[in-house]
């Protein structure tokens, strides 16, 4: 594999404009570049990613909106008039498109670090591209907001809107109140119970929903003897990376920490969300492009790489465009001594 990413730096393509070198990594090294990414991510783990084979990608989905029964379905009476099937009972269409947007990384190595290291540099700086790619997927997908101010303008929070964000523009959103003792840190399942049934239809099934929590809600969860307790709440998952999985369920709904969520709601500690896991959806490019440049003034070497993704959700309230509101994600916010 070293070799292989030595090579694809070096003449993939047989690119070199202005003493840039590199191009696109063999499909079979990106795709382990991408598995990394994923082990670390938790939206990768857990939600549907679909490759795209161009920069754009439509897909069908059948509109759903909350006080639609059946998507579509209709009864066919024994003697039925043919204009029953009209647009009002029959199914309708909308799409959900992807755009991939693109994250990049770059980092300036010693050229005397690369000649005296007894490890391959170029394999290490690969690991931490992928590394930081997944942490910044990750904060994307969760807390990502495209309406942030212009200071933020390279930041990989403005590439699309993160599941939070989502949930709270359109206005689905459970509060409660809990503390860190044992007691009133049932105030935090509530909570949750009470965003399941906000999800309606979308909460039927349980066991394919998730929830990402916060820190704050996280170590309340931990500290609970309540919870502890229970035969289904045992072990806390060493985890790579800032996020923990507590290795159980609430209600059936497995909960995750996320240290991303911290802060997210006007610097608060407290936050949540609660989505189906078959809801998100991934749009990747899965082209990872690695160049390199040889500074000679400063005797180093500078790497940059690039991947290229989009997020999006499936059901939205269609109002005759290709997006609107979230439907199926819910926020949770809390009030209380979390911290």
């Amino acid at each position: 594999m070293k070799s292989d990413i030595k090579k694809a730096i070096a003449t993939a393509g047989d690119f070199k404009i202005d003493d840039v070198q590199g191009g696109y990594l063999p499909k079979e090294i990106a795709n382990e570049v991408i598995k990394y990414i994923t082990e670390i991510n938790w939206c990768r783990q857990l939600f549907r990613a679909i490759e795209m084979k161009n920069k754009t990608l439509d897909l069908p989905v059948i509109t759903s909106g909350r006080n639609t029964v059946g998507k579509g379905v209709y009864f066919v009476p024994s003697q039925v008039d043919i204009s029953l099937k009209n647009d009002q009972i029959g199914p309708k269409l909308h799409s959900v498109r992807l755009e991939a947007k693109k994250f990049m990384a770059y980092a300036n190595v010693d050229e005397d670090d690369i000649e005296d290291a007894t490890l391959d540099v170029v394999d290490l700086l690969l690991q931490s591209f992928a590394e930081a790619f997944a942490e910044a997927e990750e904060q994307a997908m969760l807390i990502g907001n495209v309406s942030l101010g212009s200071q933020y303008a390279d930041d990989p929070r403005k590439a699309f809107d993160g599941l939070l964000t989502m949930a709270i523009n359109a206005g689905v959103v459970v509060n409660g109140t809990a503390t860190t003792t044992a007691l009133e840190v049932a105030g935090i399942e509530e909570t949750l119970s009470l965003a399941i049934k906000k999800l309606g239809k979308y909460g039927r099934n349980k066991g394919n929903l998730v929830c990402f929590v916060d820190s704050g809600i996280a170590e309340a969860l931990r500290r609970s003897k309540r919870l502890v307790n229970l035969s289904q709440f045992v072990g806390v998952r060493d985890n790579v990376g800032p996020s923990g999985d507590f290795g159980s369920n609430i209600y059936g709904v497995r909960v995750l920490e996320s240290s991303y969520l911290d802060g997210a709601v006007n610097g608060k500690t407290g936050v949540g969300v609660l989505v189906p896991k078959d809801e998100p959806i991934i749009g990747d490019r899965r082209l990872i492009k690695i160049k390199s440049r040889e500074l000679i003034e400063d005797d180093k070497m500078r790497y940059v790489i690039s991947e290229r993704v989009d997020f999006k959700v499936r059901h939205t309230s269609y109002n005759g465009g290709l997006s609107g509101n979230a439907e199926a994600v819910c926020a949770l916010q809390f009030t209380g001594s979390l911290t």
